[in-house]
């Protein structure tokens, strides 16, 4: 039951613990949120900058989390737990995408990782350091707001 819910954290805090959806929309029984614009301090061309590269998210919950993208491919190491998952990147627009769980790379110490878990996320501003990004989850019902920081 701990590592149950040990993974269950894990997913949910790769981008920090939040707040219920306000709002919901169904299709073929997978959640899926309506384009949106980004926020009037955020050009599409600021988006650009973080469709590859070297990321890390540091949270309380989960530990220091290293992400790399390149293409349609994100690799997630979490480094207190070492799981590394790989999930599928695929960008609506310039300031939104969906991850897609694709494999378990590595789990070193057998946690339980919550597979096929799926998510929606909008970059909201950027800066030099990274950006700051709201996310939403397709099989729970939750939204979260965190900070991808530049590796």
């Amino acid at each position: 039951m701990k590592k149950l819910l040990f993974s269950f954290f894990f997913l949910i805090s790769i981008f920090s613990f939040g707040q219920v959806l306000s709002s919901q929309k169904f299709q073929s029984g997978k959640f899926t949120i309506p384009h949106q614009e980004p926020e009037p301090n955020i050009s599409p061309a600021d988006c650009e900058a973080f469709k590859s590269g070297k990321f890390k998210i540091n949270d309380k919950t989960s530990g220091v989390t290293e992400i790399t993208r390149e293409g349609s491919k994100q690799i997630e190491h979490n480094l207190d737990s070492g799981v590394k998952v790989e999930y599928k990147i695929e960008w609506i627009d310039h300031c939104n995408y969906k991850l897609s769980f694709v494999k378990i790379l590595d789990n070193p110490k057998n946690e339980k990782v919550l597979e096929n878990a799926n998510s929606n996320v909008q970059i909201i501003k950027a800066d030099s350091g990274g950006y700051e990004f709201k996310i939403k989850f397709d099989k729970f019902n939750l939204e979260d707001k965190n900070k991808m920081l530049l590796n």
